[in-house]
């Protein structure tokens, strides 16, 4: 508050699963290689931003050629049609790959990482404006570009992840599917808490970094 804005505080955690069953991954034969892998779920303890009259493009890795985002106003590009509101927010980054190439020969992509992320939300107008209220429900789409995943073993071959999935609001833990919210419980209670304390972002690659080994 004494800098105009507010922080968000968050954590991100998630399962990589079969396309065919939908179970969620132990071992996985990468079917480019024919060789079992071990999956790296995603559990990020904390996923921070500063929401404020004047921002900052958020990066959790260093540009390729070195700049430093400048900043601009925070100004969402909010779209209205009756009671609908909409949001459509895109980011795109060429950086430095954590992952030396030289250190993870199997698990780098190379030296460099292109990503982009496309994100939509649709909301109630009659919701949003309601000044007695402290949240509402949404629902809408992510769209994820990325190299490949470094536990796929895939190295600088050519080609990309592509993620698309649906996306929404969940009031309260009935709101998740049962199965991910027992694995949650099971593996990252932590993540059934919300954060309170400010902690650095810090993305899958980093935790990778410190977790696992560079494969033989």
């Amino acid at each position: 508050p004494e800098q105009g804005g507010y922080q968000l505080l968050q954590k991100e955690c998630g399962f990589f699963t079969d396309l065919a069953t939908g179970k969620v991954l132990e071992r996985w034969v990468n079917p480019y290689l024919n060789e079992a892998v071990e999956p790296f779920h995603i559990a990020n303890p904390a996923v921070n931003r500063w929401i404020l009259p004047q921002v900052k493009e958020e990066r959790f890795y260093d540009r390729a050629d070195g700049s430093v985002p400048a900043s601009r106003p925070f100004v969402l590009p909010w779209r209205r049609a009756g009671d609908r509101l909409m949001l459509e927010q895109r980011t795109h980054f060429w950086a430095v790959n954590p992952l030396d190439p030289q250190l993870w020969r199997r698990e780098s992509s190379g030296a460099r990482i292109q990503v982009s992320d496309c994100m939509s939300y649709n909301a109630r107008w009659s919701e949003l404006s309601d000044p007695k209220r402290d949240s509402v429900e949404y629902d809408g789409h992510w769209v994820h570009v990325r190299p490949w995943q470094p536990w796929m073993l895939m190295g600088d071959r050519p080609g990309h992840c592509l993620y698309s999935a649906i996306t929404g609001s969940a009031l309260s833990a009935r709101s998740v599917p049962a199965e991910i919210y027992e694995l949650v419980r099971e593996r990252l209670p932590d993540f059934l808490v919300p954060p309170t304390e400010v902690r650095k972002s810090e993305p899958s690659m980093i935790r990778f970094m410190r977790e696992r080994k560079p494969a033989s």
